[in-house]
């Protein structure tokens, strides 16, 4: 059966609109694109700022000098011997059983050798009874020598500068002072602080001092003794020099009664290789 076709059905009669959209291939989506970046604005500029120049760096300052330290105040420094000189004080001789009895041991044994020599020589000379006396007054002799060892038979142990200066003048405190001690416990400093260039120079010049002061009492037969109180310094620990100030007492031995005289006495002292302190003045001050 056929259709008639009409004037306006001209477009029914062409089928192959039908298979258009079928014989088309389907169209590829397209990537997108990556935005444009203008490489000269690239980044975070600063309005106004020309990215092509690099910045320049910041002005270096100048290192800042450091200060000079301050140096101590050393009280009490001895007339004719620097700030400096105390400040460097230090210690080469150390306290020694051998440095403090050594001497007194070799003329002791100097005069028994001889004693026992000089009988052995001359002994059929006198005879047994002047032997036997010249023995006996040289053991005397001998015993008289020892002294300073039977005073001094306690250590010094100075862990802390109080008992250092305590024991400077403990050695002080004798009918026959142990001066040899007191050398021993002074440093280099000390030695040199009241003018002493050896040590009989300064076992001389201790005499005197104490002659003095026996005279203002009165009584010079009588031994005086010396007594640190009031002492007043930083902690010790970890220091190797230190100020310190004390008050020191004179008086006769057990006289009793008021000081003769007493000094308020700024020192410093100085730590040894030993580890015990010593002074850098052991000088007995002057009432103005």
């Amino acid at each position: 059966m056929s259709i008639p076709l009409g004037p306006d059905d001209s477009g029914i009669a062409d089928a192959n609109f039908l298979f258009e959209d079928a014989e088309k291939p389907a169209r590829r989506a397209e990537p997108a694109k990556a935005p444009i970046v203008d490489r000269e604005v690239e980044g975070y500029g600063v309005l106004g700022e020309d990215p092509s120049e690099e910045p320049e760096d910041p002005p270096t300052r100048p290192p800042i000098a450091e200060r000079p330290r301050k140096k101590p105040v050393i009280p009490n420094v001895p007339d004719g011997v620097s700030t400096e000189e105390v400040g460097t004080a230090q210690v080469i001789t150390v306290w020694t059983r051998w440095g403090e009895w050594g001497p007194t041991l070799l003329r002791m044994a100097a005069v028994g050798f001889g004693t026992i020599l000089f009988v052995y020589l001359f002994g059929g000379l006198f005879g047994g009874q002047i032997s036997a006396l010249i023995v006996m007054v040289a053991g005397l002799a001998i015993l008289a020598m020892a002294y300073p060892i039977a005073i001094t038979l306690e250590r010094p142990v100075r862990l802390t500068p109080e008992q250092a200066i305590k024991d400077y003048f403990a050695a002080l405190s004798h009918h026959y002072p142990a001066y040899r001690r007191m050398w021993l416990l002074l440093s280099e400093q000390g030695r040199q602080s009241g003018g002493f260039g050896n040590f009989e120079a300064f076992r001389s010049a201790m005499k005197r001092r104490l002659a003095e002061l026996a005279r203002s009492g009165g009584k010079s037969q009588k031994p005086l003794a010396f007594e640190v109180a009031d002492f007043r310094a930083e902690k010790s620990a970890g220091l190797k020099t230190i100020d310190a100030t004390y008050t020191l007492r004179v008086s006769e031995r057990g006289a009793g009664g008021e000081p003769l005289d007493s000094w308020e006495i700024a020192t410093t002292l100085v730590r040894g290789p030993d580890s015990m302190w010593y002074l850098n003045s052991g000088v007995i001050p002057r009432s103005e």
